[in-house]
């Protein structure tokens, strides 16, 4: 079954691992049958949001297979707006990312307001990093004020049935489950929560190995129409890719 991961990663990050460095990053994806893979780069995060920005550019022209986020740092809130104008016509450019917790913003914060504004206007969808101790109240606040879909990354961690009972009724709030907690019984709560068209593959691609995250999957209790949506479906949906359907 073809996949599209919609959380990678380019580039190194704290541990002495492959990384995500391009030729092994495209192997994995290839031996994963992972049709398309988004991704942001470890440089805008840790060192420089611009110039991750640019490494993703040149790593998405290599390959069909990969699409970029515009990673937005909010402690730069007008670099960060000029990052999402330059990005947001580019055709592999399809959302924006962003790790609020590594920049002591919370997400509705006023320095994200301009940059979550300017993601609406061009029709970006946010992949967000929610790892936190209480349940996602911002994110549903500023999914609701900019009618923007938010892809909550990791779904709360170790408290995801807190995190997928808040969202229940919030439409543009979607789940992405990847984490090293593995938990029996969460991608069948959280598709009877919210409904199976509200959650979205994401491995964490290189970080985690993507067989940890598709095994959850694979072993839930789901039906295959549900599968093919979260593997598949619902990705092409939520950015607009020009996929065909598969039979």
């Amino acid at each position: 079954m073809k996949k599209i991961d919609v959380h990678g990663h380019l580039g190194g990050w704290f541990s002495p691992d492959r990384g995500g460095h391009l030729e092994a990053l495209l192997a994995a994806l290839d031996k994963w049958e992972i049709e398309r893979c988004i991704l942001s780069a470890g440089r805008s995060l840790l060192v420089d949001m611009a110039a991750g920005n640019r490494e993703v550019e040149a790593a998405v022209e290599t390959s069909d297979q990969l699409l970029g986020y515009v990673y937005v740092d909010p402690t730069h809130p007008d670099q960060a707006v000029a990052e999402v104008e330059r990005y947001a016509n580019h055709p592999k450019f399809v959302g924006i990312k962003s790790r609020p917790d590594y920049h002591d913003e919370h997400i509705d914060s006023p320095a994200y307001r301009p940059i979550l504004e300017a993601a609406a206007a061009h029709r970006l969808p946010a992949l967000i990093h929610f790892w936190e101790t209480g349940p996602p109240r911002a994110h549903i606040a500023v999914a609701e004020e900019f009618h923007l879909p938010i892809i909550l990354a990791h779904a709360g961690g170790n408290l995801w049935k807190q995190c997928v009972d808040a969202v229940r009724d919030h439409p543009d709030i979607y789940l992405d489950f990847c984490s090293s907690i593995a938990d029996a019984g969460k991608i069948e709560y959280g598709v009877a929560a919210v409904g199976a068209d509200r959650v979205v593959l994401g491995t964490d691609l290189m970080l985690i190995h993507p067989a940890w995250t598709m095994g959850m999957y694979l072993d839930a209790e789901i039906s295959e129409a549900d599968r093919r949506k979260i593997f598949r479906e619902n990705a092409i949906r939520l950015f607009d890719l020009n996929l065909p359907r598969e039979a």
